[in-house]
């Protein structure tokens, strides 16, 4: 499982990185411990300090290294401590991702500094982020690069990963049904194979927050139904979700499947592929 960061860099700075074509990342020395975490697969996201906004997203290539060459434009700090990476998206310098409107929703910036300084949240050089803020962020920039600068509430992590389970089982030929009913509560999504039948699949994406009130609804739809409960979460929430399934909700431990909410994006992704290359093939 890749790790996420930000990387916070001068305007001056992020030019050259650019015009350089992103060779590698750069920290001072007293940064060699936290970028000894940094390992081959990691994703960076550019925050340019001074114009609050995010440049370019890259894909660290190695481990950490020591390295003196100068590079930036400091004359007296050379950030020794690097690794390689490669860009995997760049914004044009006319279309940079202004952070002020996605601050609401990035979890790593508390309540507080949301309240008060949110500036605070991007003080350092390097920091981790949860995969969900990475993936928002991501999905502004290529909306960006596309030309498609939304203005409509942005959605959360939990809707997106939602509305993915929901078209994985459009696209896989099931009745298909977000926020299903069940008894006065509302499941994420739950699955069907025919139209008159009970879900025989019920799926609950809880990143965080309320682990009992989720699995509650896993079990009464697996009491009512005889559905396959599902929760869907991120890979550093697993051991806490696990946690309440061996405790309060033993009875379902066997039938619930965890799945993490990165595996739930690669299967769509799969799935996504593959119908429009049958559909390029005219495969029926």
């Amino acid at each position: 499982m890749p790790q996420y960061w930000v990387t916070m860099t001068t305007a001056a700075n992020f030019e050259i990185d650019r015009k350089a074509n992103f060779p590698f990342s750069g920290y001072k020395e007293r940064l060699r411990k936290l970028c000894g975490k940094v390992e081959i697969g990691d994703k960076l996201v550019y925050y340019v300090i001074g114009q609050h906004s995010f440049g370019a997203i890259c894909q660290v290539t190695s481990r950490l290294y020591i390295d003196r060459t100068p590079h930036w434009s400091e004359v007296d700090e050379v950030w020794p401590c690097r690794f390689d990476v490669k860009p995997e998206s760049v914004l044009p310098e006319d279309k940079m991702l202004d952070v002020i409107p996605l601050v609401p929703y990035l979890s790593f910036i508390t309540e507080k500094q949301k309240q008060f300084r949110w500036g605070t949240a991007f003080m350092g050089s390097l920091k981790r982020i949860p995969e969900q803020d990475f993936y928002l962020i991501e999905q502004e920039m290529k909306k960006l690069l596309q030309g498609e600068v939304s203005k409509k509430a942005r959605p959360t992590y939990h809707d997106q990963i939602k509305e993915m389970l929901h078209e994985i089982g459009q696209m896989e030929g099931r009745v298909s049904e977000k926020e299903c009913r069940i008894d006065g509560e509302k499941v994420d999504v739950a699955w069907k194979r025919i139209e008159a039948g009970n879900p025989y699949a019920v799926f609950e994406v809880q990143i965080g927050g309320n682990f009992y009130e989720a699995l509650a609804k896993l079990k009464h739809s697996w009491d009512k139904w005889n559905s396959r409960p599902y929760l869907v979460t991120t890979g550093q929430h697993r051991e806490r979700a696990m946690e309440w399934i061996r405790g309060s909700f033993h009875e379902i431990q066997r039938e619930t499947r965890i799945i993490d909410c990165e595996k739930v994006r690669e299967l769509y992704e799969a799935i996504s592929r593959s119908k429009s290359l049958k559909e390029e093939l005219d495969i029926r």
